[in-house]
């Protein structure tokens, strides 16, 4: 017996299939056996035959049986008795599968599904669905975490963000019983093919199908992903498809093959998960908003933004392998731009706006806003401001310069020539290894460099406490202290200021020379409770020191648990220190500093608060503004037992209480007083 020939799109075979609705996984089984029987002898045409003098034009009939149990299956021809055939049964069979899936997801049964076109044997599936109102993209869980939703949701769903009704489209892959859905929520199918080519434009993004041949000639797909956007390197010889459902795909131009695959990971630094075709990331939870995308000159580094309640700037490194944020934060508010030319980024994080109890909770812990400059050759980090403001407003002067504007307003350049450039070289990179090799320094220390005043200066971070050192001439190093809670240059480039939690200041003029040496504890205002706790601790930490105008005074704020301990101010012309904090009770999270114009807004909630300096336990609620010059308290509002929420923009301060619409209002702060806008 001369046995047929079955292997799919051979020139002399057939495609057999199970004729009965199957799941792709049973389908690839079911071939697996048959192929297994077929070899072992275990199947048999009702009639024997031989091919090579068979002159059927029909193809013979065929029974496939397992112990005597009969095998259903389709029969698909490619060509028999020199008569091609277009495999109807097998797209039929695949229709049905797809047709099966998305009834089962849907729980509806006016479904219908059309071969787009195929390619070897994938198959793209054009699928309508009937008067079906969709989950939009995604629900919320109990915890507030967005799920993913690879089915529809129910018709009564109370969560869903939009409803959307009437004939809608999808599309779905299908190749070798690996089913997958592509694209959805279609109002139409566009695509376009060329020679090479085919697109098929989606409601959120588009899918590329990139074509070529093999050495008979025969097409086949080269590649496949998605993207909203396209960018080619300026040398012509790679691709960035960009997704904004957080996918980025690299092809290789002169292979045509991809190099890199990777889903968008923005709760971390780099995207380490390669993309794969899944059925669960096709509904994503958010999409991304690119907004701007670009080469940096001279390499083969991509980099793309997105604005997701901030600009932020993800970098692809094509010899790498990866993609990255360069500047990793989880802050709010970002301003940042990107040098093409020369190839760095200057990111932060900076808020613009304060409130005391909602979608700004982060910028309650008085932290300090950063700002850095990133080589993206090199991929060093350099600290180029800090500040509290609410806004830095960066600005690029000429091509070695920046500007921005500090906590005391005013406009700070910045010399970052030595901060750039593929072969940047500098006192800084001697020093760093000096720093190594002098000092038990380990790898996970944060080191700082700083040129002030043209001294080099290293801030050494072990997680608990900061080190000053000074770069010296022949490759020396000199400690100028240790044991510091805070190490704060001055904008001005007019002093340094060295803090510990036991209230030692010292400042050091610009020539590095020691200026001031002092206590602020020895200036404690009457509202402190005292620097120990009962367990004989010390229990004073510290907030932020900021400089203020002219750099001629330095605010050092402290706090006692949750609550505000002390605002110190020490005058640098007459070397004197007071405690500002004299009648301030309340939360340090609480409590809005302007150094520029000189007050503090702050409100006493949440909670019924001990004022140390009455004696009294109150559960009223106030909003206060102080000015530090006059020394005079305005109370803006009150209630009982209830938040007074507050916002600051351009000196304007804004209040409400949800709880009582009575208590609403504006003030303009500028001035020494509050002046009230209604």
């Amino acid at each position: 017996m001369n046995y047929l020939p079955i292997k799919a799109g051979s020139r002399y075979g057939f495609l057999i299939m199970r004729g009965d609705k199957m799941k792709k996984t049973m389908f690839l089984s079911v071939m697996i056996l048959i192929l297994t029987f077929f070899s072992a002898g275990c199947w048999a045409a009702k009639e024997p035959f031989d091919i090579s003098a068979s002159t059927d034009n029909e193809t013979p009939d065929i029974s496939i049986s397992i112990d005597n149990k009969e095998i259903g299956y389709v029969l698909a021809k490619n060509k028999w008795d020199g008569i091609a055939y277009d495999r109807e049964d097998e797209t039929a069979e695949v229709l049905a599968i797809v047709q099966d899936e998305v009834k089962t997801l849907t729980g509806r049964d006016d479904v219908e599904a059309t071969e787009l076109f195929s390619i070897e044997n994938t198959h793209y599936i054009k699928v309508k669905i009937h008067d079906l109102m969709l989950h939009y993209e995604y629900i919320y869980a109990d915890s507030g975490e967005s799920t993913a939703f690879t089915a529809y949701t129910d018709r009564d769903l109370n969560n869903i963000e939009k409803e959307i009704s009437g004939d809608y489209y999808e599309i779905w892959r299908y190749e070798d019983g690996d089913l997958k859905r592509i694209l959805y929520n279609m109002e139409d199918v566009v695509y376009s093919e060329d020679d090479d080519k085919i697109i098929i434009d989606g409601a959120y993004n588009s899918y590329i199908i990139k074509l070529g041949a093999d050495t008979e000639g025969k097409e086949k797909i080269l590649f496949e992903c998605y993207y909203t956007e396209i960018l080619n390197s300026d040398n012509g010889d790679f691709t960035c498809y960009i997704n904004n459902f957080f996918s980025v795909c690299v092809v290789d131009n002169k292979s045509n093959e991809i190099i890199l695959n990777k889903y968008i990971d923005t709760e971390s630094e780099f995207s380490n998960e390669d993309f794969i075709l899944d059925n669960n990331r096709v509904l994503f939870p958010t999409r991304m908003q690119i907004t701007e995308t670009g080469w940096i000159k001279n390499s083969n580094l991509a980099y793309f933004t997105s604005y997701d309640m901030a600009n932020v700037i993800f970098v692809i490194d094509i010899d790498k392998k990866v993609v990255s944020q360069p500047n990793f934060t989880t802050g709010r508010g970002y301003e940042s731009f990107i040098d093409e030319d020369k190839g760095y980024i200057v990111s932060g994080k900076t808020y613009y706006a304060m409130d005391t109890d909602t979608y700004m909770m982060e910028h309650l812990d008085k932290q300090y806003n950063y700002f850095y400059l990133i080589n993206l050759y090199t991929l060093e980090k350099f600290e180029i401001a800090k500040s509290i403001r609410t806004k830095i407003e960066f600005k690029k002067e000429d091509e070695k310069t920046i500007s921005y504007i500090a906590s005391s307003s005013e406009r700070v350049k910045v010399d970052i020539s030595d901060m750039m450039g593929k072969a940047r070289s500098h006192v800084r990179d001697g020093f760093k290894e000096l720093l190594y090799s002098e000092l038990s320094i380990d790898e996970t220390y944060n080191v700082n460099l700083q040129k002030f005043n043209d001294i080099v200066y290293a801030v050494i971070d072990d997680g608990e406490n900061k080190m000053l050192i000074q770069y010296i001439e022949d490759n020396k190093v000199n400690i100028i202290a240790d044991n510091l809670d805070d190490i704060n240059f001055s904008e001005l480039g007019k002093y340094i200021s060295l803090y510990n939690e036991n209230g030692d200041i010292i400042v050091l003029d610009k020539n590095g020379n020691k200026y001031l040496e002092d206590n602020v504890f020895n200036y404690l205002s009457n509202n402190d409770t005292g620097s120990k706790n009962h367990d004989g601790e010390n229990n004073i930490e510290l907030g932020v020191t900021v400089w203020g105008k002219n750099n001629d005074k330095l605010y050092i704020l402290t706090k006692n648990d949750d609550r505000l301990g002390n605002i110190y101010e020490v005058n640098m012309i007459d070397k004197s220190i007071r405690d500002l904090a004299s009648d301030i009770d309340c939360r340090y999270e609480n409590l809005y500093m302007d150094i520029s114009e000189g007050y503090v807004v702050y409100s006493t909630f949440p909670r019924p608060v001990f004022y140390s300096y009455d004696k009294e336990v109150n559960d009223d609620v106030f909003l206060y503004v102080k000015y530090f010059n006059s020394g005079e308290k305005v109370e803006i509002a009150r209630a009982k037992g209830e938040s007074i929420h507050f916002y600051i923009f351009n000196n304007e301060l804004e209040f409400f209480c949800r709880e009582n619409d009575d208590i609403e209002g504006t003030y303009s702060l500028a001035g020494n007083e509050p002046v009230n806008k209604e």
